[in-house]
């Protein structure tokens, strides 16, 4: 994720990571597992809607933004046949300095 940084827009970071997902598995499969989201701010309220991490949220990040960046994968069904789902979160704070975030699955 590596346009979890100062300036870049909040969508960025979302249509960074599908396209990620989609490379390494497909877009039929992204659509039917993937959440609308990949998370959300963390600020004076624990879920700040404003800086929910979505296809469509141009807002830009900025310095001191922390996030909740979390990929909920849904409707996985195991070898014996049993239907499954799990969430993968990390809480970022954006600062000077980025870090770059790998995913993978």
């Amino acid at each position: 994720m590596s346009n979890l940084k100062i300036g870049s827009k909040i969508s960025d970071v979302y249509n960074e990571a599908y396209a990620k997902i989609v490379a390494e598995k497909s877009e039929e499969w992204a659509k039917a597992h993937l959440s609308e989201n990949f998370g959300y701010g963390i600020g004076f309220k624990h879920n700040e809607n404003l800086l929910s991490i979505t296809s469509h949220n141009t807002r830009p990040i900025e310095k001191g933004n922390v996030f909740l960046v979390k990929i909920y994968i849904k409707g996985l069904t195991s070898s014996k046949g049993k239907k499954y789902s799990f969430a993968l979160a990390d809480t970022v704070a954006v600062k000077q300095n980025p870090t770059n975030l790998t995913i993978s699955l």
